[in-house]
């Protein structure tokens, strides 16, 4: 179990250094490096049948898909379209660890964060230039709005 919360605070933090290439605000990163370190919670909360050992490793995988989009990012040198590019490479990579049997065990809670992890990655891609669609083509995407799906995030990751 020590391994997995270790594995979870080396992808809050990945994450959180990353998102800053987003937006550079203090806010931003603290709600982010709080809302993955609260993600030992969530894996306590679920039921028996969980496979928390795989959750775990795949958090783990996730961080260093993130460390991969940080340095895609950083070699972009925040150049729009080559920083959608990345961030639609993350988003594969993301998404194939989110479809696994483990994240798929019809648990409410966890639906909500994964679903909140896949409206970050939308919003990301929207403010590096991707066409927005629906609510974000409507009200724009800004870093005060990433920060409040942070903060979303946050919120549900610690309850």
């Amino acid at each position: 179990m020590k391994r997995i919360l270790s594995s979870i605070a080396i992808c809050a933090l990945v994450f959180t250094l990353t998102i800053s290439q987003l937006a550079c605000d203090r806010d931003l990163t603290f709600g982010l490096r709080s809302a993955f370190a609260a993600a030992p919670i969530l894996i306590a909360a679920l039921p028996v049948s969980a496979n928390k050992q795989a959750l775990g490793s795949d958090f783990t995988e996730m961080g260093n898909d993130t460390v991969t989009l940080s340095d895609d990012l950083k070699a972009c040198a925040k150049a729009k379209p080559c920083s959608l590019t990345a961030i639609d490479k993350y988003s594969v990579s993301i998404e194939g660890v989110l479809s696994r049997p483990e994240f798929n065990i019809n648990v409410a809670k966890l639906e909500k964060v994964k679903g909140l992890v896949r409206a970050i990655i939308a919003s990301a891609r929207v403010f590096f230039g991707a066409e927005a669609h629906g609510i974000m083509a409507t009200v724009g995407v800004t870093e005060k709005s990433i920060r409040t799906q942070v903060d979303n995030l946050k919120r549900e990751m610690s309850q």
